[in-house]
């Protein structure tokens, strides 16, 4: 449960390879159980080599995927989709905030997911439930972590 709400949450890369290899006993063996995951899915424009999304040339997704991920997470990850919405986690006395700036924005947003590397720019998968209906946003390749709210605030709006 830490170690998942360190990657949920603080998007710690050291989380993420611990939980892989915990899962599948190596990260290459997890990467390849992502890879069949995202087969299964659907997800067309996707193929994973660390379980952290750290650049590597062959690593790559489409926003569309990201959304198919996001769907499945919601509808088949109930137990833990309530991580997404923390915001704030806290390790060895260490308090850290979720970049998801928009929990602290509209109590209708509940996740998803954040990211930034300087090859994808900043990315927000984004969830919120509203008069019973959900959507899902994903932003891609913004040039700030304001500006990947700001579209995404754009996104859920016109939805």
């Amino acid at each position: 449960h830490d170690l998942l709400s360190g990657v949920i949450i603080d998007s710690g890369n050291d989380a993420s390879v611990a939980l892989a290899e915990h899962i599948a006993g190596s990260e290459a063996g997890f990467v390849g159980m992502m890879n069949s995951t995202a087969s299964t899915l659907g997800m067309l424009n996707t193929h994973f080599m660390n379980s952290t999304g750290l650049p590597d040339p062959e690593h790559y997704s489409s926003a569309r995927d990201m959304a198919t991920l996001a769907r499945k997470v919601i509808n088949d990850g109930t137990t833990y989709y309530p991580l997404y919405a923390k915001k704030t986690f806290t390790w060895n006395g260490i308090q850290q905030s979720n970049r998801n700036a928009l929990l602290w924005r509209n109590s209708t947003y509940d996740g998803l997911k954040t990211g930034h590397t300087e090859a994808a720019g900043y990315c927000l998968v984004a969830s919120s439930q509203r008069d019973g209906q959900r959507l899902i946003s994903a932003v891609l390749g913004a040039s700030s972590a304001h500006k990947r709210t700001a579209e995404t605030e754009k996104l859920m709006g016109y939805g």
